[in-house]
Parts: C-alpha cells; sequence; structure tokens
C-alpha cells in the first residue's frame, strides 16, 4: 500500500488536488466513471497541461453545460483526458 502525505498549512482546492492527482497517475477515464456513479449531470471536466511562473501542472476544471460561455486558454479547448492518462 502507498501512502500520500500532504502538508497543506493553508489547505488546497478540488481542482488542485485533482490536478495533482492526475500527475501522479489517478487515471482520467476511471475518475470520469466514478462521478457518474453519483447520478449528476450538466456539466463536463476538462483537463490541460499548463505552465505559470516555471512550474508545470495539471489544470483541472469542471464546467457546467449551463455556462455556455466558460473561456479556455486553448483555442480549440478539447474536452479529453490528461495526455498520460
Amino acid at each position: 500500500m502507498s501512502t500520500l502525505y500532504l502538508d497543506l498549512f493553508s489547505g488546497i482546492s478540488g481542482d488542485m488536488f485533482l490536478g495533482a492527482a492526475l500527475d501522479l497517475g489517478l487515471d482520467f477515464r476511471r475518475l470520469e466513471q466514478e462521478l457518474q456513479k453519483l447520478g449528476l449531470t450538466g456539466y463536463h471536466l476538462h483537463v490541460s497541461r499548463q505552465s505559470r511562473g516555471g512550474i508545470t501542472g495539471t489544470k483541472f476544471d469542471v464546467h457546467l453545460e449551463s455556462d455556455h460561455h466558460h473561456e479556455h486558454p486553448e483555442p480549440d479547448h478539447p474536452h479529453e483526458p490528461h495526455p498520460s492518462g
């Protein structure tokens, strides 16, 4: 069994935690499958690689389908899993 220790002295948001988990190897398709078990509709997941201030990581977002005018950093903004997942 593996153990992950998080030293979050000032907290962490859900999107940041899931982005980090995807970087560590969490399977994006499995995450989607597990979330579907909740029976929620009207959303889609968006995952992309981004770099800010010399640090590269996975950006994870949940977009509501009613939020048709959401912005994406990439012009074609594919809604696909993390490149390694």
